[in-house]
Formats: structure tokens, sequence, C-alpha cells
């Protein structure tokens, strides 16, 4: 069999087609790719991962894999060829590091390479791993600027409004690099009324533990200080932390708007649970209960109000309370009543009033049953999850719909395996490299809660698949340039798509070293290799120059600004020639992890110098053993 890929995009490799055909004796790769090629008026065609020169003349062999590209534009062919052998050589691969090896007909890497790509789409990512095969090393994102920003699917903490706390199942578990504000996940609230005060109690989960600190809590923008009757407890998510104050008991409450009336009615409701062991029914007073006298000065009144349970299909009920409220009061009030040591199963509840003192104009009786909570007893201790509980009155300064709650979360170290001590060392979690070594590494040190000794747990790849080394050069770099990472994930990605966060900010790439982690970066570099008419190729060697209006001259940067509550921010950042420049040509990025103004500008600048001193590519090819070569390196090319 031989199986035809066709990659109808070249710049997007997820719209492709997959073919299978019968392999017959002879035929070429022309005949094969022919009918799936129609009306393209140029294409390239790879046979298992290499670039056919020639489709006409080139034989198939039984269980090759062909995969063909369009080369799309028709002015500037042999850029967009590159473009086309790159984007097919990236999805016959699938893996950077192939990219990196020596062979027949293979170019040479003149120059290194930037780490634009991190910020980027993944494909873009790939892409400048595959750029290593044209002399020049020129960046295709630096000659193919994209047309607007980079932006990513919103979540809960990098927005414009204000960070909401996500609520429901599924979301992914946050990972915290440095210092960042969140919302958090919402695990469990409850509302608890006594008499005229009504307590929200909700516990709000900031991710993965353990971090260093929780500090700057606020709620709706305002410092927690500033609301009276509001306690907070945080817990910095070890394994061995207890269950947090107010919620030993986890509460399922339903909202409800029952109005009990004096007409032997019975309301019923259902819990939601199959596990309940409590429950609790609030009664509501909205307008008070009270009898008005005749000299107008309130005076008591009374209702009755009858509750039962059962559990669900159950031909009998059991009395649940027979509550009588009595007041003299002209605002509203609440009554809970508790029922507790139950069966665990799935409960129906219900209530009627029996008795009214009145219901004349003087008379303000109404009631309504406005709650129903399930209770269970279990204290969920939640190991390894950074967690705020707050308990706050409903008061004239906060009351109404659930408050936004956030606060700053910092993690400053990560574990990281010293190949040369053989042990582990912690090294600051907002370097960019560290950042990326935990991403593929993920050791964390817990408490064995048998013994009460430290050990290290890893959910990662091994250390041993990691080059130490490679991080250690790419770390120091990220120091020299001052270039810092701060950034809270979660949102739920692969491996590939996580790296390219730190890798945006740290100017680096993390590549495969054949099955092991390895990186490079934008560091400076001395020439390696030398090529001259002596190894390349005759005829084979070609220049290529980028027209001026294909190269940025502003930058608009996205990022989260720390001095401003780290609310998304954009500045514009304009190249030293921006004024001699016919015409604006403005690219636009977004920085996550990047959160200070100097930081975004330096960056900014970064990759318009890019832009200015890449003027022209430089390929050609080398003879068989001619290339020494590794990703990163720079060459010297002779004039």
């Amino acid at each position: 069999m031989i199986t035809i890929t066709v990659l109808k995009n070249p710049f997007n490799y997820s719209e492709k087609e997959i073919h299978t055909n019968e392999y017959i004796p002879g035929k070429t790769a022309y005949e094969y790719v022919q009918p799936y090629i129609m009306g393209l008026e140029d294409y390239i065609v790879s046979i298992n991962g290499n670039v056919v020169e020639d489709d006409k003349a080139q034989s198939v062999k039984s269980d090759d894999w062909l995969a063909v590209c369009p080369v799309v534009g028709k002015s500037g062919r042999d850029w967009f060829r590159t473009i086309g052998t790159l984007a097919l050589g990236y999805y016959v691969s699938g893996w950077a590091a192939t990219w990196g090896g020596t062979g027949t007909g293979t170019a040479a890497t003149a120059g290194s390479w930037s780490s634009t790509f991190g910020g980027a789409a993944g494909f873009w990512a790939h892409m400048a791993a595959g750029a290593i095969t044209a002399l020049g090393g020129s960046l295709l994102n630096h000659w193919f600027p994209a047309a607007k920003a980079d932006t990513v699917e919103v979540d809960s903490s990098y927005n414009w409004s204000n960070a909401e706390s996500q609520t429901g199942q599924g979301n992914a578990l946050a990972v915290t690099y440095g210092t960042m504000r969140t919302a958090g996940q919402v695990l469990a609230q409850h509302v608890s009324s006594d008499d005229e005060d009504q307590y929200l109690s909700i516990l709000l989960c900031g991710g993965e533990g353990p971090i260093d600190s929780i500090s700057d809590i606020r709620i709706n923008d305002n410092p927690i200080s500033y609301y009276n009757d509001v306690t907070v407890e945080t817990l910095l998510g070890t394994n061995d932390q207890a269950a947090i104050s107010n919620f030993n008991d986890t509460y399922d409450d339903q909202s409800l708007a029952y109005e009990l009336d004096n007409d032997d009615t019975w309301h019923t409701e259902q819990t939601e649970g199959d596990a309940v062991q409590g429950l609790e029914v609030t009664l509501s007073f909205p307008y008070g209960l009270y009898y008005v006298n005749d000299d107008s000065s309130l005076g008591n009144a009374s209702v009755t109000v009858v509750m039962q349970y059962r559990i669900v299909d159950a031909t009998s009920w059991t009395d649940f309370s027979t509550a009588t409220i009595t007041a003299a009061k002209n605002t509203a009030f609440f009554r809970t009543y508790r029922l507790d040591n139950l069966t665990a199963a799935q409960y129906d509840v219900r209530a009627k009033c029996t008795y009214k003192s009145g219901t004349s104009t003087r008379y303000s009786t109404k009631v309504y049953w406005t709650q129903l909570s399930s209770i269970m007893y279990d204290d969920f201790a939640r190991p390894g999850k950074v967690l705020v509980g707050i308990k706050a009155l409903a008061t004239s300064q906060l009351s109404g719909s659930t408050p936004v709650i956030t606060w700053l979360q910092t993690r400053e170290k990560v574990w990281v395996w010293n190949a040369e001590t053989s042990a582990y060392e912690q090294q600051a979690a907002t370097n960019p490299a560290w950042a990326a070594y935990d991403i593929i590494h993920r050791c964390r040190q817990i408490t064995n809660i048998n013994t009460g000794a430290a050990q290290y747990l890893v959910q990662g790849a091994s250390a041993s698949m990691a080059l130490y080394q490679d991080f250690v050069s790419w770390a120091a770099f990220c120091d020299d340039y001052s270039l810092t990472f701060n950034y809270i994930f979660d949102t739920a990605n692969d491996l590939w798509t996580s790296l390219q966060k730190p890798e945006g900010v740290g100017r680096g790439k993390v590549i495969m070293r054949g099955t092991k982690f390895g990186c490079v970066c934008d560091a400076p570099g001395d020439p390696v290799q030398m090529f001259t008419v002596g190894n390349i190729i005759t005829d084979k060697f070609k220049e290529t120059f980028v027209s001026l209006k294909d190269r940025a001259n502003a930058i608009e940067v996205s990022f989260p600004n720390k001095d401003k509550a780290y609310e998304r921010e954009f500045i514009t950042v304009y190249a030293d020639n921006y004024d001699e420049a016919s015409e604006p040509n403005i690219t636009q990025i977004t920085m996550d992890g990047i959160t200070t103004v100097d930081q975004a500008y330096r960056e900014a600048k970064y990759r318009l110098r890019w832009f200015s001193w890449r003027m022209m590519c430089r390929s050609g090819d080398s003879p068989d053993g001619c290339l020494r070569q590794r990703l990163r390196h720079c060459n010297w090319i002779a004039q």
C-alpha cells in the first residue's frame, strides 16, 4: 500500500487529507499524486520525508509515504516554495529535531534564530525549527510578520475585564510561575442565615501547590481590609495540609422561591445529590413579621410552617420540624432549620404553612422557602491544592451577586535535577528556561504522610530525558538579558503549546535531540563553519531579498501590566527608522508572561531589530559530508 497525505494549506498543517492506494510497480510519484493536484500551478512532493526534485521521474516503493503540498502565491515564488518545503517537512517528521541532522543535499544554517516563534502559533514554532535548512538562518516569522494579534483563548486570569472565578467541573488545574493575579476556581460555596444576617462562605482554588505566598486579596477590586466581618484563611497547597475552616462539611445549596400561603398546600423539592447526610431549610421573611397596632406601633405576628422529609421513592414522610415564628419587626430576616445524621441517600423535602395570625393589611406575614441545602460530612483536605476560604457577612458594602475575589499568588522556585551533582536543586521559577524545564519534568517536593520525610514526586518526563547543560546555558542567557516569566497556566494544553509561553519570553526553543529534551536560545555565538565555492554545489547558491514593505516598522505589544492590577495593556514601540518609512507596517504580538512595561518595550525593540537586520536569505546545497551543524550554530559565508 501507498499512503498519500495532501497538505492543502501550507500555513495550517491541520488542513490535510489522507489517502491510501494500491502499490503498482513502476508507477512514479507524479502518477500517484496527480489526482490530488489537479488545478495546482505548483506543488511539492516528498517521499518518506525527503523532498522530491522530479516527481515525474521518481519511482515509488511499496509502503512508501507520499506527501504533497501546494505552493501559494505567484510573486516571490522561491520564498513560497521554501514555506511549502518546510511545511511538508514539519508535517512528515513531526519533530523539530529531525531538521537538525546532516545528509545529502541539506542546506546550511547561517546565523542564529530567534524565539519569536515561541509566542506564535504551534505551526510557526515548528516552522522555526525547520528554518535551519536555509543559508542565512533568517526567521520565517520576521519575513512574514503576523497580520493580526496572536491572541489566545480567553481565560480567567488574562482578559480585558475584571478576572472572574471559573465555575463548573472539568476545568484545568492551574500551574503558577512567578507572581500573577488570579480569581481561581470555585470549589464550594454556601449561604448561611442567622436571623437578620446572611453569610457567604466561598472556597476558591488557585491551582496546583505548593506555592510560596498568597497576598493582596481583593473583593470587587478593593482590598479585603476595606470590608467588615470578613474572615480569610489560605493554604499554600502542601500535600499534608488539613481541611480548611468553614468547609469541614460540604454543602450543596438549591435556591428556591416558594411562597408559603396558609392554604394547606405542600411545596416539594428533591435534593440534587444521592449521598445527603444532613438537611437545612431556610425560610425568609422579606417584609418582616409584624402586626400594626392602633397607635402605629408594631405588635407580634406569627406563622407556623411544617417541614417533612423522606428518602426518594419511600411511601411515608417523617417530620423534619414544625416551626412557629413570632416577631414584631418590619425588616427582612431569616430562619434556618437543620437536621443531621441522616442515612446517606437522596431525599424529598416538603413544606407548607399551617397558620398565620392574620392576613389583613395590618399584618405582614408573608413567608418564603428560599433555600434547601444538602450536607455531606466528608472533610475534604484537598492535598496539593492552593486554597482561599472566605466567609463574608452580607452588608451594605457587600451584598447582591457573588463578589469577584482575586489575589496575588507567588511561586518562586522550581525543582531541577543537577546532572553534575546528581541532586535536586531549586532554580528561579521566573526564569523562562527553568519554567520550560519544569513544564517538561514537573517535579514537586512532598511530605511522606507516614514518615514525615521529604521526598520528590515526578509527574513529567524523567530527569534523564532533559539535557541539563542546554537549560543552564539558556537560563544564563535569560539572566544576562533580564528576561523574566510570570504566568499562570489555567487552560488545558498539550506540552508543546504550553512551552510556547516561556519560549517566547525567553527567546529560546525546546527541541528534541534524539529522544531527549534540549533547548537553544538566541544568544550571540561564534561561527562554527565557513561556506565557500569549495563546499557549495555549482549553481545552487541563491540570494533572495525581502522588500521593505514586508518588514514591520512598529509593534503593538499586549501584556498583563502588574502596575495596573495585571489588566491587559497595549503599548506601541516604533523602529528607529519609523519616521523615514513611506507607510506604517505595524504588527501585533501578545506576550503573556511579561508583566512590566520595561520588558515589553525591550522585547518589541529586539524584534524590530530582527526585522531591520534580516534583509536577505542566502541558500545553497552542499555535498555529502560537508555539513557539520547543530541548530542555532552560526556560519560564515564567504563573499
